[in-house]
């Protein structure tokens, strides 16, 4: 039995099969919020968590197990996509700081282990926009780049600080190519501020 032709559609330039014609070209995903500690706050100082130079490569189960919101240690994988997209918030009051240290880690098959590699570090500020269904809470209207390994700005990573204005009481966002890392880590220090948190998504 021969087998059935696409029926073609003639668009004027060229034709498409109807079925390709009917589908649009282009298209994103949308892609929802996620919290880093599941709408947590954490409290952790730096003396709560590891240094930079104490982190070690993981042998047994993967960097989630280490997650903490006691710790101030978000780790999770981000999925797929190519950049990540993310946003801080914060208590108790407008103008409080925290740091946040970011991390990726990478599986390795020679050896079956983990291993972590720094980034950059983030402070973020807090301003006036409410987050609504946290106490006292409030959208970081500030994020500045404090710390990058790869001492460029972007630099590979393509790091972009998406900021309408500086310290316009606008929650902020920021942006960098995670290069398809394993899982991806933020050590919070919370500073002046009572407790610190984030949202983030992938595209």
């Amino acid at each position: 039995m021969a087998k059935a032709q696409p029926v073609m559609v003639d668009t004027g330039n060229r034709q498409f099969p109807e079925t390709d014609h009917l589908a649009a070209p282009f298209s994103t995903a949308r892609r929802h919020w996620r919290y880093m500690f599941d709408g947590d706050l954490i409290t952790a100082n730096t003396t709560d968590q590891p240094a930079q130079s104490t982190i070690a490569e993981i042998t047994t189960g993967t960097p989630q197990d280490l997650h903490s919101a006691t710790n101030g240690r978000a780790i999770f994988d981000p999925g797929d996509g190519n950049s990540f997209i993310g946003s801080f918030f914060g208590t108790d009051a407008a103008n409080e700081t925290f740091d946040c240290e970011c991390w990726e880690w990478r599986f390795i098959e020679e050896g079956a282990l983990y291993i972590p590699m720094h980034l950059f570090d983030l402070t973020a500020t807090l301003g006036t926009a409410v987050k609504a269904n946290v106490t006292l809470g409030f959208w970081a209207d500030t994020i500045a780049l404090t710390t990058a390994d790869n001492d460029m700005t972007p630099g590979p990573l393509n790091l972009e600080l998406l900021q309408p204005g500086t310290a316009n009481n606008h929650a902020v966002r920021f942006k960098f190519d995670y290069l398809g890392a394993n899982f991806l880590e933020f050590k919070f220090d919370r500073l002046t501020g009572a407790g610190a948190g984030g949202v983030f998504t992938t595209v």
